[in-house]
């Protein structure tokens, strides 16, 4: 998605809407992350050697949840705002994250795919009360149960644990 710097100050202000392509397939083979493509749609308002583009990012994403393992895809939609200048950056205008735009237009593809890899979620969850996968028998919780004893049992006091489960076995 490339910005003309002369187009917008042309029109002072105009709007756009396009698909980008994501960021790249896959971020590791054995990651279920995947990216759909991106919608960008916005408008650019240039006055005279400042720039401000004012868009939204929608897309899917797929993951794959932390706890249970299932593939699932969630809408993604950002509100952004990208600030640009024709002249060198002051220091006051680097740290507010200015892009300097040296010729006459700048892609703003890369910024876009950085905000959406920025968005993804951390520790993704197919739903707030998924069950994860038993510890024990690895069977997925949500789909089917199991009567696997998922008791923690503190490692320091295990050897008192057997020490109880082998004294009831034996008669009185």
């Amino acid at each position: 998605m490339r910005i003309s710097w002369m187009e917008a100050a042309k029109q002072g202000t105009y709007s756009f809407a396009t698909w980008i392509d994501p960021p790249f397939e896959r971020m590791d083979p054995l990651d279920h992350t995947r990216f759909h493509p991106i919608h960008f749609v916005g408008t650019v308002q240039v006055d005279r050697a400042v720039g401000e583009v004012q868009a939204t990012i929608t897309s899917e994403v797929t993951y794959a949840c932390s706890r249970c393992l299932d593939v699932f895809t969630r809408d993604v939609e950002l509100c952004v705002t990208f600030m640009m200048s024709k002249l060198p950056l002051t220091r006051e205008q680097e740290e507010n994250d200015y892009l300097y735009v040296p010729e006459d237009g700048i892609d703003l593809a890369p910024y876009v795919q950085q905000e959406l890899i920025l968005a993804l979620e951390f520790q993704p969850l197919c739903s707030q009360d998924c069950r994860g996968l038993c510890p024990v028998c690895g069977k997925n919780r949500n789909h089917e149960s199991c009567d696997c004893d998922t008791t923690p049992i503190d490692p320091r006091l295990a050897s008192l644990a057997e020490f109880f489960s082998d004294s009831d076995d034996k008669p009185s």
